[in-house]
């Protein structure tokens, strides 16, 4: 700002108190006019900040300005719009998440239920097959000592074929 106010002196040859006044004043009122745009963008854009942060951070975010500047608050209403969408799609997953866990507990009860059925099945059908092998062992027991008997009576008819051959020879 002195910088400034010294140029314009140079500029300026005859250094009139009143030129020298009025020229600070009006350095003084751009430089407070400046720098009060500036906070007030600077402000915003804080503001802006801070909304996008608690977006980010997975709460709800606001997005305004006391700004008359257009370009922000449009740009606060464009973001407040995306704010809410981004909510609506939380919300969105959140339902969608709890209806899946619902969909996957009652599957997998579903699939304890078809199991425990399969299970008691297995069981039926494998003691039913033990019943039969059971049977068929006992009917093989039978079958086989019947055939040892078998044979064991035709080695004595054969004994007693040949002792009545000899007994008719001797005759």
């Amino acid at each position: 700002m002195a910088l400034t106010l010294g140029t314009i002196l140079l500029i300026v040859r005859p250094l009139n108190p009143a030129l020298i006044a009025i020229s600070f004043t009006i350095l003084l009122i751009v430089s407070l006019l400046s720098n009060l745009v500036f906070k007030s963008i600077y402000k915003a854009f804080m503001e802006i900040k801070e909304s996008v942060e608690n977006l980010a951070g997975g709460r709800k975010a606001y997005f305004f300005s006391g700004s008359l500047d257009k370009e922000i608050i449009d740009l606060s209403k464009d973001l407040n719009k995306t704010a809410q969408e981004i909510t609506n799609y939380q919300q969105a997953l959140e339902q969608e998440k709890t209806s899946l866990e619902i969909k996957v507990k009652a599957r997998t009860k579903e699939l304890q239920e078809l199991t425990q059925s399969l299970d008691q099945k297995v069981k039926a059908r494998t003691k039913q097959l033990q019943d039969r092998v059971d049977e068929l062992e006992r009917f093989h027991k039978l079958t086989i000592g019947r055939e040892l008997k078998m044979v064991e009576l035709k080695k004595k008819i054969q004994e007693l074929e040949k002792k009545q051959k000899k007994n008719r020879k001797q005759f």
